[in-house]
């Protein structure tokens, strides 16, 4: 495996302990929730990776679940950032269950984040370009985490319309 890959892999499992011991420890609360947006990020790049099948199995289950626990964090957090950042998820590259859980997770935040979708849609280009920095910033090649605009603008486009529905999971 190559040194890059193993490096986020690494950083893929510290993020578990670190997340475990974010109880305990006195890290801001939107450090927490960058953090959890970074390692979605990770996780996805770590999913789609050409090594991911020659991984122990105990590490392929660990990967499989960190895009999971990342939304859980994102979802659950109240800060006011939040809303936007599980918005900008939109852009990522979300497929099957993950994809499901993310629209689970919008839904379940209701109208709190309607305002940060409609401004995501307004802003398409904007939100697809970030996903390029973000992904750039974290080392990974950005066609392997971003979705297609097209692809995040219909996500988009049916979220809000779930939501203004007041759709719920189910």
């Amino acid at each position: 495996m190559g040194h890059r890959m193993t490096l986020r892999f690494c950083v893929i499992c510290l993020f578990l302990l670190v997340m475990n011991s974010l109880i305990y420890a006195e890290i801001e609360a939107q450090d927490k929730v960058d953090f959890a947006y970074d390692n979605l990020v990770l996780a996805i790049d770590g999913l789609s990776s050409d090594e991911f099948t020659r991984l122990p199995k105990a590490t392929q289950l660990l990967v499989q679940n960190m895009p999971f626990l990342a939304l859980i964090i994102l979802e659950n957090s109240r800060l006011s950032n939040s809303n936007n950042l599980l918005a900008k998820a939109s852009a990522l590259r979300l497929d099957g269950a993950l994809s499901e859980e993310y629209t689970c997770a919008i839904l379940r935040r209701g109208k709190s984040i309607l305002s940060a979708m409609k401004q995501l849609r307004a802003t398409l280009k904007d939100a697809s370009l970030s996903c390029e920095k973000d992904a750039r910033r974290l080392h990974v090649d950005p066609p392997l985490v971003c979705a297609e605009p097209s692809i995040v603008a219909r996500r988009v486009d049916a979220l809000i319309t779930a939501l203004g529905k007041g759709r719920r999971c189910k």
